[in-house]
């Protein structure tokens, strides 16, 4: 992520051959990017338009980069700046992101959390 040309922007570099040059992946404006497990997808959120975008990544010979693609709308929930608020699961189909509520509900619907409950040693569970 740079700052270089004002707002904040994306860019990849091939590995481990980085002197291959760069490739800008967000066209306007981008930041909190996340590679998919494949390594070959790279999802951002656009500041601006308020959207999770994915960029296609090539790098077997040509080292293209594809025109991103508009996931969804997401008003970001969180601090501003370059941290995170969501993840995309391990097959890439899903995301865990914090949302705000639904404003259509009445906030006396809205129920917050009486407790947490934190799993120790679930490997153990997996037989």
């Amino acid at each position: 992520m740079s700052r270089a040309q004002g707002g904040s922007q994306l860019f990849v570099r091939p590995f481990p051959d980085v002197q291959r040059g760069q490739r800008q992946v967000s066209p306007d404006h981008g930041s909190r990017p996340v590679w998919t497990r494949g390594g070959n997808e790279l999802i951002y959120y656009d500041n601006i338009a308020g959207s999770l975008m994915s960029v296609t990544v090539d790098d077997e010979e040509t080292f293209r980069v594809a025109a991103p693609v508009k996931l969804f709308d997401w008003p970001s929930v969180g601090q501003p700046g370059p941290a995170r608020t969501y993840d995309v699961t391990a097959d890439g189909q899903r995301f865990l992101m914090i949302k705000e509520p639904d404003a259509a509900q009445p906030e006396s619907a809205v129920t917050p959390a009486s407790s947490i409950v934190t799993v120790v040693n679930w490997q153990s569970e997996l037989p």
